[in-house]
């Protein structure tokens, strides 16, 4: 069926023949050629003739193996690929973290990780990426990461002190794109400070939590967030964010200070009522609402004071949420 399973030497020198344990990954190339991690063991197998050298980036050498792990081929240099898949569902907790920290070394740069993740399977993933990166602003901005499986964004994923405040959130200053095509949920500041990302797709996420893209795409270009199905956002959710423009159908209910800072915005697409936001939620505090083109479904209100709402109207220099904005449109 194409599947060959193959051994690949990770540590970076042995001598021919050493008996001492060699660390091993187990891997399996799928259709498209990519090497795909699955478990980390070890083997105490002597190494056939030929020099393993593990020294060169972005190549391991690989030999096949017998059922008893025993090396049985000479080794063969293969060069890793710019996409590793990982099988995070069959690994530990520090075997994931070891697996994307080798494949960064090797040269690796987009990630696919698979399995509905734990929260300690994601926080690893970022602490790796932490790690290599580690204040380097070479880095910045050039990770591409897939959890193609999971449901559950953690809160604090990117931040390994937990505190969401942290001015040293590498791995998240590592990110270029994410992409979590089953993910439902966000929890707090999962993705804050992810400033130099250019592109976050949640096709499924409904719920997202307070500060959850803080600051995102803040040093980028432009960042493009797609989240068709956002229903409820918390407080701050999308404060300081990079982006020019945002497509929010099917959102319902805003936290306060949902968007606020937000400097670049020029237009904003609100497809729904929005049904749960406060008097002076300062919804858009610090966006210059004047620059921003909004469009509300027809029939939306707006507070006019703390007990009164009354309908939004449409037309250039009309409020909505106590802001004027550029223009407002309602649509059917």
């Amino acid at each position: 069926n194409g599947i060959v399973k193959v051994f690949v030497r990770t540590v970076q020198t042995r001598a021919v023949g050493s008996a001492t344990a060699m660390k091993v990954t187990a891997v399996v190339a799928d259709s498209d050629g990519l090497l795909t991690v699955s478990v980390t063991e070890e083997s105490s197998a002597p190494l056939p003739s030929g020099i393993w050298d593990g020294t060169q980036k972005g190549v391991v050498y690989v030999a096949i193996a017998d059922g008893n792990n025993n090396i049985t081929s000479e080794p063969v240099p293969v060069a890793i690929p710019n996409l590793m898949k990982i099988n995070g569902a069959s690994m530990t907790v520090d075997a994931l973290k070891t697996a994307v920290a080798q494949a960064l070394e090797c040269g690796a740069r987009k990630f696919v990780v698979s399995g509905d993740l734990t929260a300690e399977k994601q926080k690893a993933v970022m602490q790796a990426l932490s790690e290599w990166h580690n204040g380097d602003a070479a880095k910045h901005g050039t990770i591409d990461l897939t959890f193609s499986e999971t449901t559950q964004l953690c809160e604090y994923m990117v931040d390994t002190n937990d505190i969401g405040y942290s001015e040293d959130n590498y791995g998240a200053y590592a990110l270029r794109s994410v992409f979590m095509p089953e993910a439902v949920s966000a929890g707090f500041f999962t993705f804050m400070s992810c400033w130099f990302a250019e592109r976050m797709s949640f096709p499924k996420l409904q719920t997202a939590g307070k500060n959850c893209f803080f600051s995102c795409g803040r040093e980028a270009a432009d960042i493009t967030l797609e989240v068709p199905e956002l229903k409820e956002i918390g407080i701050g959710c999308f404060i300081d964010l990079g982006a020019t423009s945002l497509y929010l159908p099917k959102l319902t209910t805003i936290g306060g200070s949902a968007f606020s800072g937000n400097r670049r915005l020029q237009s904003v697409v609100f497809g729904s009522i929005i049904e749960n936001y406060g008097f002076e939620s300062y919804i858009f505090h610090g966006c210059l609402t004047e620059n921003i083109d909004l469009s509300l479904k027809s029939g939306q209100t707006t507070f006019e004071d703390r007990d009164r709402l009354v309908l939004v109207e449409a037309g250039e220099g009309k409020t909505f949420a106590g802001y004027t904005f550029k223009s407002i449109t309602l649509v059917d």
